[in-house]
């Protein structure tokens, strides 16, 4: 097992462990090709036997003395390739040890087990720590084959993939057909395109993928790296085998924040009028005529088909149509579409609108991450510690486990279009929740409904005002409730189950968040009873309270290469108008854990008291200095000077 030393350097550097150097990696291997880090004595002491035929078969015969067996398809796949056609021998409902123990030892399946996180506790720490350290979604399978046997056809994946061997061997081929290597099959030319893809293949046959690129057998401890759409195969061949694979950046490219740009702004009140013209052009009349098959396209895919034989190329000239026919409208209407794409790039490059686009868009993926995302291991997380006082330093206990964004309340359009993943696959990832494209009213709705419709617009203006503009409130989202046994299942819900206690303790602080919204209002001139919508597990706030939050934010240790300090700071330097608003902040913060007191370094505490010595100084002598002004004007005008001193004791006030 890792020892608690090396468990605070995998913390820290999680992709380290896995590939050696994180930096080096990112720059010259990320999405360039496969890569093999040999095993370091760390890594083969992390995942030697972490998950193997044994363990699976314990995990299993606990679950079923507690009643709460393993389930195929949701934890099991078993499978098998022979003959070059994967098999699936799944049993009806329960996956109880029995039925995994017949299937692996005499059918020779190999056991696909999802996301073991749920169960293994070092796989929570370290698939949290990589996704804080990379920022997005990061899943899990694992793959338990019998000696001599093949589970899955030869296949390409829409993730990242890091095959870390934790028992046996096991011996992998992969391929990436050329054009010219490829063009032996109509199919085999086809996946000559399928670098860095963005959906899985399905079974793929020998014959369409060529020759093996690369041929490497692994060990325990070895790592492969596999970037999205290299098609590869494994077998055990001289011993059984056990092996994870860490996934990772499905539907995390350009294009599918392009797609969120695009979807968000559509959706949203505001951006939409705002758009570029060329973008919100209507498309020409019947276009959907010009953007059927054309003779040449039909000619394509009847060739690629293998229908008809050689009959086939004998009956092409009798379907062929006069030159022109359809081309010049598909060239017009690209034309449009490169000239809308253009105007966005444009605005995406400019000063206003485009940081706008861009931040509704990330919010929007960035909901889905924090939403998803496995919650920080308990090791991960300093101790609660204890309530802060004025003179308490504060500091955010990392600034990735927590995201302050606009909020608008129940009404907020929703943007965006995170596609699930439709395939059942291996790798895939079944957790991405569908945005809705739906913003406007549905054929065939009552007048109850269009009644609603009006009341949802007065709200709208009631939140945005006449103009449109974004309401006055900014919501805190964490990560640290998050439920581990849903991780990248799609689930919804939290344990009921839970501690009664930690629920108390909630209850507590969303009163302590509901007297702090209270006071907010209160002090700065709002409604104390206004109501913002928001639900248990979110943090709202009076966007005023947007600039404190930012500044607690970038506190955190791993918040300098993001603008943030990096620091702690005291309570009483909060940018909060009052001491009781900067304290109940800090108070609430900290119940939530987000905040912990610290004791500030020897260095800063002497920085702390010059810098209060410097401001003293500096407020008294401009006090002095607004006197004397004060003085001197009052004997040119002739008069008394006590208004102009008055003015001077104001302004010393205000400094």
């Amino acid at each position: 097992m890792t020892a608690a030393g090396d468990w605070a350097s995998v913390d820290a550097d999680p992709l380290s462990m896995l590939v050696k150097d994180a930096a080096s990696f990112m720059k010259e291997g990320f999405e360039r090709g496969p890569a093999v880090f040999k095993a370091t004595p760390a890594r083969r002491a992390l995942f030697s036997g972490l998950v193997d035929y044994a363990a699976l078969l314990r995990l299993a015969q606990k679950l079923d003395a507690e009643n709460d067996p393993l389930l195929f398809e949701k934890d099991i796949n078993a499978a098998r390739y022979v003959n070059g056609k994967r098999e699936t021998l799944n049993g009806k409902e329960h996956a109880d040890a029995a039925s995994i123990e017949k299937l692996y030892t005499q059918e020779g399946c190999t056991m696909q087990f999802h996301q073991p996180q749920h169960y293994s506790d070092e796989l929570w720490r370290l698939l949290a720590a990589l996704e804080r350290q990379l920022g997005c979604l990061v899943g899990c399978n694992a793959y338990i084959t019998p000696q001599g046997t093949q589970g899955l056809a030869p296949h390409y994946d829409d993730v990242e993939i890091f095959v870390v061997q934790t028992e046996g061997s096991k011996r992998w081929r992969l391929y990436r057909p050329t054009p010219s290597s490829a063009a032996a099959t109509p199919a085999g030319a086809q996946l000559a395109h399928c670098q860095l893809a963005n959906r899985v293949s399905g079974d793929l046959r020998e014959a369409d993928i060529g020759e093996p690129l690369m041929e490497v057998v692994l060990k325990v401890g070895d790592v492969l790296y596999l970037p999205r759409g290299t098609i590869h195969q494994a077998v055990a061949h001289e011993e059984s085998s056990s092996h994870l694979t860490i996934s990772t950046f499905q539907r995390w490219t350009a294009a599918d924040l392009l797609q969120y740009t695009v979807s968000v702004a559509l959706a949203n009140t505001y951006l939409q009028p705002r758009l570029p013209l060329p973008l919100k052009s209507g498309l020409p009349l019947r276009v959907l005529d010009s953007a059927s098959l054309d003779a040449g396209e039909a000619a394509a895919l009847a060739e690629a088909s293998g229908g008809f034989g050689n009959a086939l190329q004998a009956l092409l000239p009798l379907a062929a149509v006069p030159a022109g026919g359809g081309g010049g409208a598909k060239a017009g209407l690209a034309a449009q579409l490169a000239a809308a794409c253009r105007s966005l790039a444009d605005c995406l490059e400019g000063n206003k609108l485009g940081p706008q686009l861009l931040s509704t868009a990330g919010d929007a993926m960035a909901e889905d991450f924090m939403e998803n995302r496995l919650p920080p291991h308990p090791d991960q997380l300093p101790p609660l510690g204890p309530a802060p006082a004025l003179g308490d330093s504060v500091q955010c206990i990392s600034s990735s486990y927590f995201r302050l964004e606009s909020y608008r309340g129940k009404d907020i359009a929703e943007g965006g279009c995170g596609s699930d993943c439709e395939e059942d696959h291996e790798h895939s990832h079944p957790n991405s929740r569908p945005h809705s494209h739906s913003h406007g009213q549905a054929h065939g709705q009552g007048e109850e409904d269009e009644d609603e419709d009006e009341e949802d617009e007065e709200d709208e203006e009631d939140e945005h005002g006449a103009g449109g503009n974004p309401s006055a409130w900014v919501r805190l989202v964490s990560c640290l409730r998050n439920d581990r046994e849903d991780h990248m299942l799609g689930q919804e819900g939290s344990d009921s189950d839970s501690d009664s206690s930690s629920e108390e303790e909630w209850d507590e602080c969303t009163a302590l968040e509901e007297s702090v919204d209270r006071d907010a209002r209160a002090a700065l001139g709002g409604d104390p009873d206004g109501k913002d919508g928001s639900s248990q597990d979110d943090h709202i706030f009076p966007a005023e309270f947007a600039p404190a939050l930012v500044q607690l934010l970038g506190s955190a240790a791993d918040a300098v290469g993001s603008g943030g300090s990096g620091k702690a700071l005291r309570v009483r330097d909060i940018a909060l108008p009052s001491a009781e608003l900067q304290l109940n902040v800090a108070t609430l913060l900290c119940e939530v854990g987000m905040l912990r007191v610290v004791t500030p370094l020897p260095e800063q505490q002497q920085a702390s008291k010059q810098k209060r010595k410097d401001g003293k100084q500096q407020q008294e002598g401009g006090g002095k200095a607004a006197k004397q002004g004060a003085k001197t004007g009052a004997t040119a005008a002739g008069g008394t000077g006590k208004k102009a001193a008055g003015a001077g004791k104001a302004k010393k006030q205000r400094t």
